[in-house]
């Protein structure tokens, strides 16, 4: 029976024959050209793999089940020192941010600078002068996995530097944020509700990517002045439902695939039931709205578009607005007067403005 040999092995014997070094040299180069074209196409199959593994992470942690989702995190680690992203070059440590109200809690954190397992803030104003760093994946394979599960209570304003997530979750409700940047890198995600954003930036943070890597899930919330930072395809995800815009300028959408229309149904390009005063919104940003209103909004120009299959999106405004061209057969924007929609949209919270700064409205 023939023995089997790896490809541009030396066989015994062999090393004299003319030209047979040459040959071996052809295979070898094939070999690695062959190699090489497969690394490239498991990228985009572990990219997806990588982005489901985070949805179990997340899933896992916020039951409390951290051994589980440690388990989950060192798969992840392996496909990220493998090809997934570059390596963060988030600071290793921060220092712990300062409270500038005395009837606040310091913010409980590791020995490492940032917060870690279950942190529950209490009431009151925290006006944060460093930035404030949630989870860890700055660590070696094998260390105990260090997530953060952030609860912000009714009561809370967070304003001032960074709130930066590394690993793990925040849930907010009934939270004022103002002034401030609120980012994730893959792995942290937020989910808000009932809550008042105040001239902020969302944005994805840090060097991991993979699907829709730093997810903001926001319901019956209010938006002033504030703005989503590349939101789709790598960098975001957004699922908001129910919600107000005042005055925000939007980015453009970014899409992963050659067909816009595969990923505006998906779960976290979502934007459902909101209603858009004095806002700036790019077309691609419009593609992703679904039962919305649009008062005094201004609409951008025609972009470079990935689509192959027909688009069609139903805008409600007031006052009635001029077609809006896309530049492509493929998409088009129905426009309807705001008054024949029947059903209110947007956030049913008592806010208003005042001085220039959103407040929740006393009394509810």
């Amino acid at each position: 029976m023939p023995s089997q040999v790896r490809l541009g092995s030396q066989i015994s014997g062999t090393a004299e024959i003319p030209g047979i070094d040459r040959l071996r040299e052809i295979l070898n180069a094939e070999e690695k050209k062959i190699r090489k074209q497969v690394e490239e196409a498991l990228v985009p199959v572990k990219s997806g793999y990588a982005a489901r593994l985070e949805e179990f992470k997340v899933a896992l942690t916020k039951e409390g089940k951290l051994q589980e989702a440690k388990a989950i995190r060192d798969e992840i680690l392996d496909l990220k020192a493998g090809s997934i992203g570059e390596e963060s070059t988030t600071p290793k440590e921060t220092t712990p941010p300062e409270m500038a109200e005395a009837d606040s809690d310091k913010i409980p954190l590791q020995a490492s600078g940032k917060m870690g397992g279950d942190v529950k803030l209490v009431p009151g104003r925290y006006r944060l002068r460093r930035p404030l760093v949630g989870g860890d994946n700055d660590l070696p394979k094998g260390d105990p996995l260090r997530l953060v599960n952030l609860k912000i209570p009714a009561g809370c304003t967070i304003e001032g530097e960074p709130v930066y997530i590394e690993e793990g979750v925040v849930s907010a409700e009934g939270s004022l944020f103002r002034k401030t940047n609120l980012q994730a890198d893959l792995g942290g995600s937020w989910e808000v509700k009932g809550s008042l954003f105040d001239e902020v930036l969302f944005e994805k943070k840090g060097g991991w990517f993979a699907g829709f890597s730093a997810r903001y899930a926001f319901e019956n919330c209010v938006f002033r002045k504030s703005n989503f930072g590349k939101p789709g395809r790598p960098n975001m995800g957004l699922k908001i439902v129910d919600s107000t815009f005042l005055d925000c300028e939007f980015d453009p959408v970014s899409f992963g695939r050659d067909d816009a229309a595969e990923e505006i149904v998906e779960e976290w390009l979502t934007v459902r039931g909101c209603h858009f005063v004095d806002c700036s919104l790019p077309q691609s940003f419009l593609l992703v709205t679904e039962d919305c209103v649009f008062k005094n909004c201004r609409f951008g120009d025609a972009e470079e578009i990935p689509v192959k299959s027909r688009i069609g999106v139903t805008l409600f405004t007031d006052p009635p607005t001029a077609e809006i061209s896309s530049g492509k057969e493929e998409i088009q924007f129905r426009i309807k007067d705001a008054d024949r929609r029947v059903k209110p949209v947007g956030a049913s919270l008592g806010y208003e403005v005042k001085g220039g700064r959103l407040e929740f409205r006393e009394g509810g």
